[in-house]
């Protein structure tokens, strides 16, 4: 039977046959956000004083134009969910070797709604989550949890909007599975953190002794100070950025 070549989802080249998902050359232009975890990062700064986070991390910069961009557009809507999940297993390989996983019971991606769902036939944030519990051994949640009402895109928005655009859009429905447990929230990428803020707070509604971690695929790069790599970064950038270096895709 003829296969079709394995080809990078984000530049369309054949994979060489000790690649695995993303090319080399893709990967070598992919900024990581070098957080390793670090208590007070830029990400967990995002929920201090809205929901009771543990811990938050995010595997890399996503910058317009870019190579990060075009990734998480392709586990999005191209169809790369084999992407994501292998995506997954190197952001669960991450979090191992810094304890990121520890007193963690259960993962939950963020819901997708249901009209997005039947259009792409995935939820990216699942694909990443399963990438996840393959390598960390935690399980998968899914059920229990839904997204009650569609939205409209957050691009463009401020904090106070975001908010407001996904306020009371998540909806528990078994709060006995929840009761008591520290929950790692996943979702491709963190802005404002209104989202996931907005799902947390369901989960607190219902079940008010929880805690929560987060970790994104990619945090929006207006946060950061990132090399060019040929490509300008976002306005308003005043943090610094350190690079984590390459990442295996391997099967973990």
């Amino acid at each position: 039977m003829f296969l079709f070549p394995t080809r990078c989802p984000i530049c369309g080249n054949r994979l060489h046959a000790a690649e695995r998902d993303i090319c080399s050359r893709c990967w070598a232009q992919i900024p990581l956000s070098g957080n390793r975890a670090k208590e007070g990062n830029i990400v967990e700064q995002q929920f201090w004083g809205r929901i009771p986070i543990e811990r938050a991390d995010t595997f890399m910069i996503y910058q317009r134009g870019a190579r990060s961009q075009q990734l998480v557009r392709a586990i999005k809507y191209r169809g790369a969910r084999k992407t994501g999940v292998s995506l997954g297993r190197a952001m669960a390989r991450q979090g191992m070797e810094n304890g990121f996983f520890k007193g963690i019971d259960l993962i939950v991606p963020v819901p997708l709604a249901r009209r997005r769902f039947r259009r792409r036939g995935y939820n990216q944030a699942e694909a990443l989550a399963q990438g996840m519990g393959q390598v960390n051994g935690l399980p998968v949640v899914t059920k229990g949890i839904r997204r009650v009402r569609s939205t409209s895109t957050q691009t463009g928005l401020d904090r106070m909007t975001r908010m407001v655009n996904v306020e009371g859009v998540f909806q528990v429905e078994d709060a006995l599975r929840f009761r008591q447990k520290h929950i790692l929230l996943v979702d491709d990428v963190i802005t404002t953190g209104a989202t996931l803020i907005s799902l947390a707070q369901s989960f607190m509604q219902a079940c008010p002794e929880i805690r929560f971690s987060v970790f994104t695929l990619a945090q929006a790069a207006s946060l950061y100070i990132v090399p060019h790599h040929g490509v300008l970064p976002d306005e308003d950038e005043d943090q610094p950025w350190a690079s984590g270096g390459h990442v295996d895709l391997k099967e973990g």
